[in-house]
């Protein structure tokens, strides 16, 4: 899991319900939970995306990721 990865830093989550984005961040130590994901695709920090949602969300988050430059 990415989390276990020694080279990988959590800096934001992103949850509709903020609360979760909120909890999501502290198990990761990230310092950022939003509720809009488009909110992480302009930010320079931030080099890969890792999209855990429903079918029908993951193929749009993914595209926006790929074309704002992010690796998905």
């Amino acid at each position: 899991f990415a989390k276990e990865n020694p080279h990988a830093r959590f800096v934001a989550t992103a949850d509709v319900f903020l609360p979760n984005a909120r909890r999501a961040a502290s198990s990761l130590e990230a310092k950022d939970p939003v509720q809009d994901f488009r909110r992480l695709l302009d930010r320079k920090d931030i080099d890969t995306i890792l999209v855990g949602t429903p079918d029908h969300w993951h193929a749009t988050i993914a595209v926006l990721a790929a074309e704002a430059g992010k690796a998905v």
